[in-house]
């Protein structure tokens, strides 16, 4: 597992190793600090991409962050051009991102993604068992999460790359204060 340009600050009460154990338990669903234009191109279907910018700080509606992620089909990208913003609060739950798309933030300071304690900030899934959908995150500050697993990201069934983010003031009753990743698929899958 490879951490270049990522800063992780969270802490994981039950656990000494939270990549370690993510590790154990995702068996490669989470890549990080991977090369993000070589993964992006190799992600992206030019007959069907298309980039959806995200225009305002709402936690729903037209424009919106949430608004982007479930509107996002596989290979699109969702960018933040011209927000004037720089923090997006999440206050009806976790993003549920479930295409191969990319988030391409503004760079790390200057725009946060926070559920502000009361929920996960990202559920990351593939279609299906094993499906292993490719999702890149990049250059944004993933905080304020918090859940039973994967304070900030809980990623079953995906690939995750994250690149030039920072994950930090997240927490985890159970593991994963930061992330957690897994595979419901069966072992050696």
């Amino acid at each position: 597992m490879d951490l270049r340009g990522v800063d992780m600050t969270d802490r994981d009460e039950r656990s000494t190793g939270l990549l370690g154990r993510a590790a154990r338990i995702g068996g490669g669903a989470l890549l990080v600090g991977a090369a993000p234009a070589a993964m992006v191109a190799a992600n992206v279907s030019p007959a069907s991409a298309s980039t959806l910018t995200v225009t305002n700080c709402n936690d729903a509606g037209a424009g919106s962050l949430r608004w982007a992620v479930d509107t996002a089909v596989d290979g699109d990208v969702i960018d933040f051009a011209g927000l004037g913003c720089s923090t997006i609060t999440l206050t009806t739950g976790q993003l549920a991102w479930d295409t191969a798309s990319t988030i391409d933030g503004p760079g790390r300071a200057n725009l946060t993604i926070t559920a502000n304690n009361a929920s996960r900030v990202f559920y990351v899934t593939g279609a299906g068992a094993g499906a292993n959908t490719k999702h890149f995150l990049m250059d944004v500050t993933i905080t304020g999460g918090t859940a039973d697993v994967g304070g900030a990201i809980k990623s079953v069934d995906a690939s995750l790359t994250i690149s030039g983010t920072t994950v930090t003031s997240n927490t985890a009753t159970l593991w994963g204060g930061a992330i957690a990743a897994a595979n419901s698929g069966p072992p050696g899958k």
